[in-house]
């Protein structure tokens, strides 16, 4: 396989956001088959193009897994020197291979361009998420928060409309529209993308209603029981950046596996 259909491959799989590894031979020495070679390696382990068959590529293929597993990038000598080789029964040799991994950013879907929203996009561009923002407004009342966002998604309304968008794939949500009625659209659109978080945020008071307004519309009591609400960790704070502060921080909690995605089963592990 030539080097455009691996690069061909790659930008492919960036784009998707799809983790993957791209495995070089820097130097080769003794019974190798190979002194130059590329190949790109997916998250299944599925592998593009060749840096010499057999022990070599196996191994090369277990370690790129792992460094896409762990967002690394290295250079890794091997020794397949052996009786075997020796003998002439296989291929032996040295060789030092450079493993490139691109990993997907995670993506944080931000429904709402108000002041807690624009806080929060400021914070998980930092925290290490591409960003979407959703809203129903022209782009020219909200222009600084879509400046502040990977993308923006303007929707008709947070109804029906939310409902045709596509949301990335394991991506995670904060609802925090302009309104008490946009937020209740907007989580009915959400839950039923199945994200990975979902958090809304509001009173206790505005939960209860909401929640009756949801099930009314046949939303599930299971569907609703993932939601946090209110939305983030509580610091005491009443600014946006504290807030966004305490949703940023839920976010990561989530993500990392310090909490459950639902916020019924709140627990640290």
């Amino acid at each position: 396989m030539n080097i455009n259909s691996i690069l061909a491959a790659q930008l492919k799989a960036i784009e998707e956001k799809k983790g993957c590894c791209v495995v070089t031979i820097l130097e080769a020495g003794g019974q190798t088959p190979r002194n130059n070679g590329k190949m790109i390696v997916f998250e299944d382990g599925i592998s593009l193009g060749t840096v010499g068959g057999g022990t070599r590529e196996k191994t090369a293929v277990t370690e790129a897994k792992e460094c896409i597993v762990l967002g690394r990038t290295m250079i890794k000598d091997f020794d397949f020197e052996s009786e075997k080789s020796e003998s002439g029964e296989e291929c032996g040799g040295k060789i030092r291979l450079l493993f490139e991994t691109y990993v997907s950013r995670p993506q944080l879907v931000m429904v709402g361009a108000g002041h807690v929203g624009k806080c929060v996009l400021k914070l998980a561009s930092v925290a290490g998420f591409d960003t979407t923002l959703i809203d129903d407004r022209e782009e020219s009342e909200i222009s600084d928060a879509i400046a502040l966002a990977s993308n923006f998604v303007k929707v008709e309304n947070f109804g029906e409309a939310l409902k045709n968008v596509t949301f990335p794939a394991d991506c995670y949500v904060a609802v925090a529209s302009h309104s008490h009625a946009g937020d209740a659209d907007a989580l009915e659109a959400i839950l039923l993308k199945n994200p990975v978080y979902v958090g809304m945020i509001g009173s206790a008071k505005k939960k209860a209603a909401t929640w009756e307004k949801l099930l009314s519309r046949g939303i599930t009591q299971e569907m609703l029981d993932r939601v946090f609400c209110p939305i983030g960790y509580d610091f005491g704070g009443e600014s946006p950046e504290e807030i966004a502060v305490g949703i940023i921080a839920q976010i990561l909690a989530v993500k990392n596996g310090v909490i459950s995605s639902n916020a019924s089963e709140l627990k640290g592990k």
